[in-house]
């Protein structure tokens, strides 16, 4: 017996145009598809996109298209794809889990702001690390050509030691449509409409250049940031 077409994991193509009874579809896993394919499919849905901003929390959904266009799409050597990952809480299961989004860098490369030593670097190299990059800060138009690609690992956090310890546990992941649009516009709006951002982007990079000055010439005591500018300091650099 042959399956509904709303039973049938759902493409996402650069030019699907999804209804609303697809919104619970499970996402084909396995087909290739980029951050421009996804915006251009909500941006085209047969869905109205009032409803659609409501749907997702987010309100500037053309804007993003817009933005995406607006310049030549130039790679990050840092990002090699963004991931729909899911995480969860050891503690916390019904309130501390979600999928979430994120950059992934290249295999084997890690920053200096990890601060290892060389065995330490050797060891996480020798394993296949990837370094994992906040994105809520970058335009549509750094990212709308990666691959986007759903984790096969589930990540658990565990508070209950000293610090936190992620662990990782392989799994055949299961995605609706909505869940995945969710998670995707939730980070890339973080800091708001691409207005927004950018002034945030700025004033975040005028703090850090505060800072570097400061520590450089021993006067770190005088420099004050809100919550808000530390936090999106934290979120950049995490």
């Amino acid at each position: 017996m042959s399956s509904k077409p709303w039973e049938k994991p759902i493409k996402i193509t650069k030019t699907l145009k999804f209804g609303l009874e697809d919104l619970m579809r499970m996402v084909d896993v396995d087909y290739k598809f980029t951050l421009r394919d996804v915006i251009n499919s909500v941006v085209n849905s047969e869905i109205p996109l009032p409803f659609l901003k409501e749907m997702l929390h987010c309100g500037c959904l053309e804007e993003y298209q817009v933005e995406m266009k607006s310049k030549r799409f130039k790679s990050d050597a840092n990002i090699e794809y963004l991931e729909v990952y899911w995480l969860g809480d050891r503690d916390e299961l019904a309130d501390g889990s979600s999928w979430s989004f994120h950059g992934v860098g290249p295999e084997g490369f890690v920053s200096d702001s990890e601060n290892l030593s060389l065995e330490e670097l050797d060891k996480l190299r020798e394993e296949g690390y990837r370094q994992n990059w906040a994105i809520e800060l970058s335009p549509m138009y750094e990212l709308a050509n990666y691959p986007v690609k759903i984790s096969k690992e589930m990540t658990i956090a565990d508070w209950s030691k000293d610090g936190i310890d992620n662990k990782k546990i392989d799994f055949k992941p299961s995605i609706t449509l909505i869940e995945l649009l969710y998670a995707i516009f939730w980070e890339i709006s973080f800091f708001g409409n691409p207005t927004k951002r950018t002034k945030e982007k700025e004033a975040l990079d005028k703090s850090s250049k505060e800072i570097d000055e400061a520590i450089k010439n021993g006067t770190i005591d005088n420099i004050t940031m809100s919550l808000e500018e530390l936090e999106a300091k934290w979120v950049e650099e995490k």
